[in-house]
């Protein structure tokens, strides 16, 4: 061998060498079996190995720093249940709608039921005259014409003179509904609100939960995207670092330089987005949680276990009428119609039953000076002949109301149907997407190996070492997301056929 040719053999051989150990450091998921469910096959959910910088032959780089670590994060889903409950709006406005609609039953049914209420005045005397009624003045007519008039009070007979100077009376009414269609009525109409209003808060239970789990799972998966650009973009760096060396040797052209810096370029815009949809899907786990600001998803936290929780707070439903949204709809409509109907009654009389108690000291201008106990018991019916019109405007109003609800129990009925369908179909091809995306990175992952060879050998171009690289961290990628969009598919189409409780 001539001495001229032992550089560029020598080149060689560091390219070989150095590009093993680049390589290496791409370690791809293991992709997940299609007829196993999410915990047969337990997923790796951990970071990938860190970057080693004494391993690789790259200058440190200020990207391939990873995204600082949020404030905050969440180690097991019982914390996510437990921020939840304690902190969702959504789930505190449900709930707050139970009550409400529980206190509107109670309302109706005091309209049924008697009330007793007290009374009371008291006087209290400022100016009383003696053998005459207090503040009564009288004006006497002289007899001699021209005499000066003069006031006096004179005396009203038959009142004692010795009045008192405070008077009071007290009573006590009791009215109770005999005939009250109207009220009875309401009170069932109430019970159907009710119904309306704790099915609606367990179904809000229900989607809270899908969007805090699809929320974490989706950090998980932005977290490893973000690791494996920073390991695609130091394979990148050390790829520009041997060919500016093998350019130095004269084994490189400037055009395989640049072909490579090009690369390089790609390898930093798409750590850059993936940096950001990291940040953002930490953004949308911190609002699922009821916070502000992003919450990260521990390390040791495994997406397997969200499937074992979720089995234990959800119960599977065998008809998809029997989920909390459907069952809120058709209570809501039989509450329409009963609202309607409800219109009907006040077109009949009632009749209350009424007694008073009452009790005087002293009668005011009375013979009598004494302590006076009145008890008095009676019905009272009451007939609305004509209001105006306002009845006529209420049945215009409910029968419209009823109308609506029954659309929408139809619409909803129509969605979830497809949700369903859409739901069980995404499993499949969720499944074929990840056998695809496994063989697609397989391959990409030997054309890389062949154009490595190829070029270590002189028969390969950059052009061909740049592309095959960039092929391979793109399957690589996509294969992870694929592992991630299988459980997703799964947690999904299990939710839409359950009722959950957290």
């Amino acid at each position: 061998m001539s001495s001229a040719a032992k550089p560029v053999v020598a080149a060689f051989l560091a390219v070989a060498f150095l590009s093993d150990l680049t390589y290496a450091q791409r370690a791809p998921a293991a992709p997940v079996a299609q007829d196993a469910p999410p915990s047969s096959e337990p997923m790796d959910t951990a970071a990938p190995p860190t970057l080693d910088p004494d391993a690789l032959p790259v200058a440190k780089d200020p990207m391939l720093e990873p995204v600082a670590a949020p404030a905050n994060e969440v180690t097991s889903w019982s914390d996510v249940l437990r921020l939840v409950r304690q902190r969702s709006t959504a789930l505190h406005i449900a709930v707050a709608q139970t009550e409400q609609a529980s206190a509107q039953r109670r309302r109706a049914l005091a309209t049924a039921l008697p009330t007793l209420a007290a009374s009371g005045t008291a006087t209290h005397w400022l100016l009383y005259e003696p053998g005459g009624v207090p503040g009564v003045v009288v004006q006497t007519t002289p007899a001699t014409p021209g005499a000066t008039t003069t006031p006096m009070t004179t005396t009203i007979p038959g009142v004692s003179s010795a009045h008192p100077d405070l008077q009071y009376v007290a009573g006590l009414d009791l009215t109770q509904p005999i005939i009250n269609f109207g009220a009875w009525y309401s009170v069932g109409t109430a019970k159907e609100r009710e119904h309306v209003a704790e099915l609606s808060e367990k179904d809000v239970q229900r989607t809270l939960l899908a969007t805090a789990a699809q929320a974490a799972v989706t950090v998980i998966t932005a977290s490893r995207v973000a690791e494996s650009n920073r390991v695609s973009l130091a394979s990148d760096l050390s790829t520009l670092d041997l060919t500016r060396r093998r350019a130095a040797l004269g084994a490189a052209t400037a055009v395989d330089v640049l072909r490579t810096e090009q690369e390089v370029a790609t390898a930093r815009a798409q750590l850059v987005t993936g940096d950001e949809s990291l940040r953002q899907a930490r953004e949308t786990l911190g609002a699922a949680l009821g916070y502000t600001l992003g919450w990260g998803v521990s390390t040791n936290l495994r997406v397997e276990d969200l499937e074992r929780t979720a089995e234990g707070i959800c119960k599977p439903i065998g008809d998809l009428n029997a989920r909390s949204d459907l069952l809120s709809a058709e209570h809501n409509v039989r509450a329409a119609q009963r609202d309607r109907n409800a219109i009907d009654y006040l077109y009949a009389p009632t009749v209350n039953l009424t007694s008073h108690f009452g009790y005087q000291n002293p009668l005011s201008f009375s013979t009598s000076t004494g302590h006076i106990t009145t008890w008095t018991i009676g019905a009272q019916l009451s007939w609305v002949l004509y209001d105006g019109g306002d009845r006529y405007g209420q049945q215009r109003y409910t029968a419209a109301a009823q109308t609506i609800a029954r659309e929408e129990l139809i619409q909803k009925k129509r969605d979830a149907t497809l949700q369903l369908t859409q739901a069980d179909r995404a499993i499949v091809v969720a499944q074929a997407s990840l056998e695809v995306s496994t063989s697609a990175r397989d391959v990409a992952k030997e054309q890389a190996r062949l154009a490595r060879l190829a070029f270590i050998n002189g028969s390969g171009t950059s052009f061909d070492l740049v592309d095959s690289a960039r092929a391979l961290r793109e399957a690589e990628i996509d294969l992870l997301i694929k592992q991630f969009q299988v459980f997703q598919a799964r947690l999904t189409a299990f939710l839409s056929k359950a009722n959950c409780s957290i």
